[in-house]
């Protein structure tokens, strides 16, 4: 995990209540298992509906932060 990710959570996140902007404000913290189910969803959702334009127009740096929250582990050090 990077700034450059914690700044496309910013870019990317649904509103005040989503899982990216938890993660963003928290500088990339996976808090649990549910919320790291949640990251992947929201960016999957992202991804597929378009819902939310980056900056230059390219989900790029959107599908390099999914990979990075798939391998990340939660906060306790839990797998999902």
């Amino acid at each position: 995990m990077t700034t450059d990710h914690i700044q496309t959570a910013y870019e990317w996140h649904g509103g005040q209540w989503s899982p990216l902007y938890s993660y963003a404000s928290t500088g990339g913290k996976v808090h649990s298992e549910e919320h790291h189910y949640a990251l992947i969803r929201e960016i999957e959702h992202c991804l597929l509906h378009g819902e939310a334009t980056a900056p230059d127009g390219s989900p790029r740096a959107l599908r390099e932060l999914l990979s990075v929250i798939i391998s990340q582990p939660t906060e306790w050090g839990i797998f999902t």
